[in-house]
């Protein structure tokens, strides 16, 4: 009686294996995808794979000709976020046991620069935000016979969406006044010590900061040559009167560079 239970479930046990190793794998189609922008971030996508019977099988999104790749066979969305504008190729790859199929998409990403409030002290504007074209709300421009441009920058800033592109065609060694960037006068108190810093990017050039030009009781700092990437440079003077005028003395090089985010603190 044990022997013919024991021969029933082995038959039993035998029948299901035979079932399960007669049934059809599933068949690999072509890929399909969505791309969706995120209404809080231009620059991160939901991409989700929609294949019918994605769970079994192996597949992979990668963002970008030889780019980050990212599983895609698991429920729900897969989320990346872009860095840079552009033209994006996105393409899904399965896998299944006689090979793999793909599918690719072309997204045009736009990055929206996400703008944070920069602290420039007790100088005015000195993110340089405010103002429209080529003029900076408390800020002057004087070219003195340099022959230099001084014209708002909208692509290349450190923060925010605009910077001070400054082009100077010509060395003036030594006459670092030639091109001249000048704030507004700030309230400042006689025999205090403040700091001037400023970030600069582009060709490397010679530059200082310096206050009240042309008005008799100038403070000058000493010459700083600049890197190609952005970096912060900082400076101090002794106050001599209650009105200063903050000074970017800017045309002792040829070149081009950009000026961003202007700062004025007392030490």
């Amino acid at each position: 009686m044990k022997i013919t239970k024991f021969l029933s479930l082995l038959l039993l046990v035998t029948a299901f294996i035979s079932c399960e190793e007669s049934e059809t794998p599933p068949e690999l189609v072509q890929p399909t995808f969505t791309a969706t922008v995120s209404p809080d971030n231009s620059g991160i996508y939901l991409f989700e794979n929609t294949t019918p019977n994605k769970g079994e099988f192996f597949s992979v999104f990668e963002f970008d000709i030889a780019g980050d790749k990212a599983a895609a066979h698991n429920e729900g969305t897969v989320t990346y976020e872009y860095s840079k504008s552009g033209n994006k190729i996105v393409t899904l790859t399965m896998l299944g046991d006689d090979g793999y199929l793909q599918t690719s998409k072309s997204i045009s990403v736009t990055v929206v620069p996400v703008f944070t409030a920069f602290d420039s002290g007790i100088v005015l504007n000195g993110g340089l935000e405010e103002g429209s074209g080529d003029n900076f709300t408390n800020w002057n421009k004087f070219d003195n016979g340099s022959g230099a441009t001084m014209s708002e920058e909208t692509t290349i800033f450190r923060n925010g969406l605009r910077s001070l592109k400054v082009t100077n065609p010509n060395d003036n060694p030594g006459e670092q006044w030639r091109t001249q960037f000048v704030s507004d006068a700030i309230a400042t108190t006689v025999g205090t010590t403040y700091v001037v810093s400023f970030w600069v990017k582009g060709d490397p050039v010679i530059v200082r900061a310096s206050t009240n030009a042309n008005l008799g009781n100038e403070s000058y700092m000493a010459d700083i040559t600049t890197g190609s990437d952005w970096t912060e440079y900082s400076q101090e003077f002794t106050a001599l009167v209650d009105s200063t005028t903050i000074v970017l003395d800017l045309g002792a090089s040829a070149g081009t560079f950009y000026v961003d985010d202007i700062r004025v603190v007392a030490k």
